[in-house]
């Protein structure tokens, strides 16, 4: 049945181009939490990075505390290692939440886009290349079919009336509808 082969190719389009959407929205996703993970990375290394120099610059301040005479930063020494310390944990926590909303952000794009793939496959109230157009196009030709089948059918009965009118006036009445048919 032609009209069924096309619903299938209509219906095999639209279903490619649902399977291509999220394809699409799952590769952006892992695109996006990639760029998540490289921030982290580079955010966790900067802070790393930092503490190293602020704690190589406490080292030094604690170690003029054995030089005669003690240098003049000696005591600042113990100061900066501990605000160097709470720096870091400070960065280490603002590069997690930063990951953490940055996750959450991927996933809420990755269900919008997954969402919106359905809508373009499913919408009603949009004709336009997805299944709709496919179910919307389907039922005219289903429809004209059966219109060509009924316009055949009553063609055949009439024809059928008609030659067994003329067979009947001329020959006979037995016979004509087996002969006919």
């Amino acid at each position: 049945d032609p009209v069924y082969t096309e619903l299938a190719i209509c219906t095999a389009d639209a279903d490619d181009t649902r399977t291509l959407c999220i394809t699409e929205s799952s590769d952006a996703n892992t695109s996006c939490t990639a760029d998540g993970s490289t921030a982290l990375s580079t955010n966790l290394s900067t802070a790393a990075s930092e503490f190293a120099n602020i704690m190589a610059a406490a080292v030094e301040m604690t170690a003029s505390c054995d030089d005669t005479p003690v240098g003049p930063l000696c005591s600042y020494g113990p100061i900066l290692e501990s605000l160097a310390l709470t720096l870091f944990m400070n960065q280490c926590f603002v590069a997690d939440l930063v990951y953490q909303t940055d996750m959450i952000e991927c996933t809420n794009e990755q269900s919008i886009n997954n969402q919106n793939c359905e809508l373009a496959y499913s919408n009603p109230d949009d004709d336009d290349g997805n299944i709709q157009t496919c179910n919307n196009t389907a039922q005219p030709g289903l429809d004209a079919c059966v219109d060509a089948y009924n316009t055949g059918a009553t063609t055949c009965t009439d024809q059928s009336t008609d030659e067994q009118a003329i067979c009947q006036e001329l020959f006979d009445t037995a016979g004509c509808s087996e002969a006919y048919t």
